[in-house]
C-alpha cells in the first residue's frame, strides 16, 4: 500500500484527463488499424511469393506493387509512434496554459 502512494511528480505528470483521452482515443484507433492492415498486406505478399515461387514463376506488377503498399504500410507503422507522441505533446502544453 506504502508504495501506491509514493507516486512521482513525473508519475503524476503522465496521468491523462479524461479529455486528454477522449483527443488520443482516435489516433490509438488508427494506429491500431494501421498496425493490422499491414500484417494483413504482410501475409498476403508472403503467400503471394510462395505461390509464384512454387511454380516458378517471375514475380509479376501485381506483386511488385504488393510489396510496394506493404512497405509504405511499414513506413506509417514506423511513424505513427511518432504521431502520437506531438498529440500527446500538443495535448499537455494546452493543459499546462
Amino acid at each position: 500500500m506504502e508504495k501506491l502512494a509514493e507516486v512521482t511528480q513525473e508519475e503524476t505528470e503522465k496521468i491523462l484527463t479524461y479529455d486528454e483521452i477522449v483527443l488520443l482515443k482516435p489516433i490509438t484507433h488508427l494506429h491500431k488499424s494501421i498496425f493490422r492492415q499491414t500484417e494483413y498486406l504482410s501475409e498476403q505478399l508472403t503467400e503471394r511469393l510462395h505461390h509464384l515461387e512454387d511454380y516458378n514463376s517471375p514475380i509479376d506488377e501485381e506483386t511488385i506493387r504488393l510489396a510496394e503498399v506493404t512497405i509504405e504500410f511499414y513506413n506509417l507503422l514506423i511513424k505513427s509512434p511518432s504521431i502520437s507522441t506531438v498529440v500527446k505533446e500538443i495535448v499537455s502544453e494546452g493543459h499546462k496554459s
